[in-house]
């Protein structure tokens, strides 16, 4: 349901992406309010500078907010540690 993109860089920059094809704005806007909060409160998990960048799948408009927190944070582990 979600894909991390990173790159390494002299700064460390986030950006979230949610395609139309997962509903409608309010839909995509309320997942993407989740995926920053999650990734806020996770910060001190990201070890490296560089462009991250997190791609929303569909499907993820179907889960709740634990699900995308546990496949963000394994994205995020899978990648720093």
């Amino acid at each position: 349901m979600l894909k991390m993109l990173f790159v390494p860089s002299s700064a460390t920059k986030i950006g979230f992406s949610v395609s139309n094809k997962i509903g409608k704005a309010v839909v995509r806007n309320l997942i993407k309010r989740q995926l920053r909060a999650i990734v806020r409160e996770n910060m001190h998990l990201i070890k490296q500078k560089g462009q991250i960048v997190f791609v929303a799948k569909e499907g993820i408009e179907k889960v709740g907010y634990d699900v995308i927190k546990k496949d963000t944070l394994y994205l995020i582990n899978k990648m720093f540690f």
